[in-house]
């Protein structure tokens, strides 16, 4: 699906015939996964690890490399980082780029701070979501193509996750920056870095931006909407007919 925001509004403007339904994610899904503890018991995660999960899969679009030279920032010191909270990045992917990220891990020396996970069935996801501290979506526009409604930035939003994503396509709209996540630049791993290391400092901000989210899936990208708009759709339609 394109981000509205890719759409030719002024086409839409007036056409009663259009409607827009966007990306949704099973609201219920936390409801069934595993509890914190459990769940970085499960992956051996240590309890002073500042875990940022980046679920996405290794292709240019999704800028996975940015986050892994956030990451780099971090290590050689030009980012600060509470020091009680140890930075560890959880690729969760694979992809064409996956030979280039191996060999970046290992010839910046990011293995104590980078885990690479390889691809995992969709229902693993539960398990390493559930013991993240945030999740990053470090999107970026590729060869004229850019991330439309991301789901892997709902299904963390909608556990409760702090996101830290790039400010294009959808995720604009999705997250409303220091709101429902924060938003930075694209391309820009000392941006990323820095939201990260925010989160990590500041406990209060990861949980407001995190209950937000998840209000916010809830309330417009759950299944449970996405049927109520479904139904109401038809409701008109029918009506319509009739």
């Amino acid at each position: 699906m394109l981000p509205l925001s890719q759409v030719r509004r002024e086409q839409l403007a007036g056409h009663r015939r259009v409607t827009v339904i966007p990306n949704f994610v099973d609201g219920d899904w936390p409801r069934r996964a595993p509890d914190r503890t459990a769940a970085r018991a499960t992956l051996g995660l240590a309890d002073d690890a500042f875990v940022v999960l980046c679920p996405r899969r290794l292709t240019p679009k999704n800028g996975v490399v940015y986050a892994l030279e956030a990451m780099d920032l971090v290590r050689n010191g030009e980012v600060e980082w509470p020091a009680d909270r140890r930075p560890l990045l959880v690729v969760v992917g694979t992809g064409e780029q996956w030979p280039a990220v191996q060999a970046f891990v290992r010839q910046r020396g990011l293995a104590p701070f980078c885990r690479l996970e390889g691809g995992r069935p969709h229902e693993a996801m539960a398990v390493y979501l559930r013991a993240a501290d945030a999740v990053v979506i470090p999107s970026v526009h590729a060869a004229g193509v850019e991330e439309a409604t991301s789901i892997s930035a709902l299904e963390a939003m909608v556990f409760g996750v702090p996101v830290v994503a790039s400010a294009v396509g959808g995720l604009k709209e999705i997250i409303r920056d220091g709101e429902t996540g924060l938003l930075v630049p694209q391309k820009r791993p000392d941006a990323l870095a820095r939201a990260l290391a925010r989160l990590a400092a500041e406990p209060s901000l990861a949980r407001r931006l995190a209950e937000a989210a998840r209000a916010y899936v809830l309330a417009h990208h759950s299944h449970l909407a996405a049927a109520a708009r479904f139904l109401h759709i038809y409701g008109q339609a029918t009506a319509q007919v009739g």
